[in-house]
């Protein structure tokens, strides 16, 4: 999920079944202003029913010690849809573009409540968070 697989099929991070979530850890803080998914071309594969589907990004500050989810806040909502672009992105919430400089986050979740088809798994090929570094 950080690194390209530069459209390779079978080079993603697979999971188990239609739904599911993975939680990643950003290099360092950001303000959140756009997330970017992205799937192997159709043109590369026959079947691409194991692309997440509808989504659901939430972000929280990680302290130095875990305290779990602590001022968890959604992201985006959206659905990736298999018939466009193998690279779809998507703004952040209006309630988050709102809040500028006070939404920083160095932790995001992507959660998937179902894929486009496949009954066996759901890969993700990449996770962007794009955004920029808070003003101090």
């Amino acid at each position: 999920m950080l690194s390209p697989s530069f459209g390779e099929p079978g080079r993603c991070f697979p999971l188990k079944g239609r739904s599911g979530f993975v939680v990643v850890k950003l290099r360092e803080p950001i303000v959140p202003e756009a997330i970017t998914i992205e799937h192997v071309l159709d043109s590369v594969v026959d079947d691409r029913s194991d692309a997440p589907k509808d989504c659901r990004v939430t972000a929280w500050l990680q302290h130095d010690r875990y305290d779990g989810k602590k001022n968890e806040f959604v992201l985006a909502e959206f659905s990736y849809d298999v018939r466009k672009s193998n690279v779809q992105t998507f703004g952040v919430s209006g309630s988050v573009a709102k809040a500028r400089d006070e939404a920083v986050v160095n932790m995001v979740e992507l959660q998937f409540g179902s894929n486009n088809g496949s009954p066996v798994s759901t890969c993700i090929y990449r996770l962007r968070v794009h955004g920029h570094k808070p003003r101090s």
